[in-house]
Order: C-alpha cells, then sequence, then structure tokens
C-alpha cells in the first residue's frame, strides 16, 4: 500500500482539518491514529495495519503541521478562481457579520465562515484590489480549500483582537487617571464589535494548533453583545 503523508498545513484540505477537530476523545494515543487516518485518507482498518515505524513518521510530520502559525492569505487561487480577503473589515456589512456569527455555532461549518470572508476577485489596482458583493451564498467548494488559509484568516483575528483589548485596557486605565469623559466607543466600535466576536473563534483554534492531540472545540464566534464587551472591559 502507497501512502502520501502531508508535509504541510496547505496540502491538508480544510474538511480534513474540520474532522479532526471533531474527534471524540481525550486519549493522546488514540487522538494521534484517528489524526493520521484522516490526514492520510486511510481508513481505521488501513492505519491498524500501517509498520509501527511509518505511523510514528506520520504522526511527526502531522504535528508539525498542526503546530503551523500561518499568515494571514488576502489572496489566492482555488480550482481556477481567484479569492480575496474582504478588504476593509471596518465595512463589514449587518448581514455578513450576522451569517459569520450563525455559521461559527458548528465547527464543522468552517468553511461557510471562510465563504463570506473570501469572495470572487473583480478588480486589481497595484496593491488593492476588489471582491464581490456578499450575495448570503456558500460556496462548497471551499470544503476542500487549503487548511493554512482558514487557520492563517482565523489567527489573523486572533492577533488583532489581543491589540485591541490591549489598547482598550491601556485607554481605560489613562481614563481613569485623568478621569476624563471620553467615550470609549468613539475609538471605533465597529471594529471593536467585529473583531472581539471573531477573536473566541480564534482562540480556541489557537489551542488546537499549540496542542494537537488534546480534544478542542472551535466553539461559537461570539456569545456576547457589544454591551457586554464593554462591560467585561
Amino acid at each position: 500500500m502507497e501512502i502520501t503523508i502531508p508535509t504541510k498545513l496547505s496540502e491538508v484540505p480544510l474538511y480534513q482539518l474540520i474532522e479532526y477537530n471533531q474527534v471524540d476523545t481525550e486519549n493522546d494515543t488514540q487522538r494521534a491514529i484517528y489524526a493520521t487516518a484522516i490526514f492520510l485518507g486511510l481508513t481505521h482498518k488501513e492505519t491498524a495495519k500501517l509498520p509501527l515505524k511509518v505511523l510514528n513518521k506520520a504522526i511527526g510530520h502531522i504535528k508539525n503541521i498542526l503546530n503551523e502559525s500561518p499568515q494571514l492569505t488576502q489572496i489566492f487561487t482555488h480550482k481556477g478562481v481567484k479569492y480575496g480577503f474582504v478588504p476593509n473589515l471596518d465595512e463589514l456589512t449587518t448581514g455578513e457579520f450576522i451569517d459569520i456569527e450563525n455559521y461559527q455555532k458548528e465547527p464543522k461549518d468552517l468553511y461557510k465562515v471562510m465563504s463570506v470572508l473570501y469572495r470572487p476577485v473583480t478588480e486589481v489596482q497595484k496593491k488593492r484590489y476588489k471582491i464581490a458583493s456578499y450575495k448570503g451564498e456558500v460556496n462548497e467548494s471551499f470544503k476542500d480549500m487549503a487548511s493554512d488559509v482558514a487557520v492563517g484568516a482565523q489567527l489573523f483575528f486572533y492577533h488583532i483582537a489581543n491589540e485591541l483589548l490591549t489598547y482598550s485596557q491601556k485607554y481605560l486605565e489613562a481614563k481613569k487617571a485623568k478621569q476624563t469623559n471620553t467615550d470609549l466607543t468613539k475609538s471605533g466600535d465597529g471594529w471593536a464589535l467585529s473583531i472581539y466576536s471573531l477573536m473566541e473563534m480564534s482562540q480556541s483554534l489557537t489551542q488546537l494548533v499549540k496542542h494537537p492531540f488534546k480534544q478542542i472545540s472551535c466553539g461559537r464566534l461570539t456569545n456576547r453583545t457589544w454591551g457586554s464587551w464593554k462591560e467585561k472591559l
């Protein structure tokens, strides 16, 4: 039997990463075997027949893959179509935000979240580009998009959210010290709402990357309103 072992996250289709994330076991050994079967496209019977040295080699590659921290991919080509990340998150529409929030309730719908964030590129001008308007459609082909694109997008939101929260905390401390009446919501409440809401989705994924053989749930995108976000701060 010939097998192909992926060596980087870009070689893993998104549906495999989603399937792996739904493995329900806390046993690291069992989780490693499940991961091998999923990422190598094998049945459990076929995995059980693998020589131990081959299994260990595959597990080593898979651990390296899940430890990757890819950067945000702004434009990528999938099945002959060029897709671009939402150019301006500050202009995220209510419909887009609601769909992202709803899709994130189920980890298996991660490709639907990507369908909102990445849409066909319609125009490119030097370093700028435009994408197609959002029509509420799900891109079914994103089920087998490269996993590094999806992971990079989530980590991008996670890092920005951390920066936002750090800035907000410093702002509130300065506000308290100076006893000013500045309204925090004037600092871009649209950004705060969008980014914080996306942060929870990314935090779980970051745990998954750091602990590849422990049960991790993607969790829902957000379960807090803008009001409770301010209360949390």
